[in-house]
């Protein structure tokens, strides 16, 4: 199923450990990051299907195996270029070097995001936020986002992952 912004669930919005002065923030911070999952996810989704596609008709042999693994490779750059340049506008250099855009799937990674996700956004100084996104995919899950501000603006600094036993792994955008 390919979600767009008008049949999407708007996520549940908690605050945690948050000094009154920084509630302001939320404000901003919670609706940069949807918006920014919601695209790389509006990718994903977009590659997946033309992936599909491809599989499909190499399947059907309406295109030999080996212009259809052309078409997979100029597919995978494509997605890498599209995912990095929308990742480049709200990820440290840090957090990019770590790798992105490494799977395509049915459902996208961040799916969660137009589900109906619960966030918690907690943010302890004037430099550094956090939110949390409870969702289940299979199993409770979460990931964890943590947001920097830079002389570029507020970017995430670190993406983790944890299946709801605060054991945080530290993973890729």
């Amino acid at each position: 199923m390919n979600f767009t912004e008008t049949n999407a669930v708007e996520p549940e919005i908690i605050v945690e450990d948050t000094h009154e002065k920084y509630l302001p923030m939320k404000d901003i911070l919670v609706p940069q990051l949807i918006e920014f999952l919601r695209k790389l996810c509006h990718i994903e989704e977009e590659l997946y299907f033309k992936d599909t596609k491809i599989d499909e008709d190499k399947a059907k042999a309406v295109i030999p195996e080996n212009i259809a693994n052309q078409q997979s490779e100029e597919l995978w750059k494509e997605y890498c270029q599209k995912y990095g340049k929308i990742a480049e506008t709200f990820c440290t250099q840090k957090l990019l070097d770590k790798g992105y855009a490494r799977s395509i799937g049915q459902t996208a990674q961040y799916s969660y995001i137009n589900e109906g996700c619960k966030l918690s956004f907690i943010m302890k100084s004037s430099k550094r936020a956090t939110i949390k996104i409870f969702f289940h995919a299979g199993v409770d899950e979460r990931h964890k986002f943590v947001l920097k501000l830079t002389e570029d603006g507020w970017k995430i600094d670190n993406k983790s992952y944890d299946f709801n036993d605060d054991k945080w792994h530290s993973y890729t955008i």
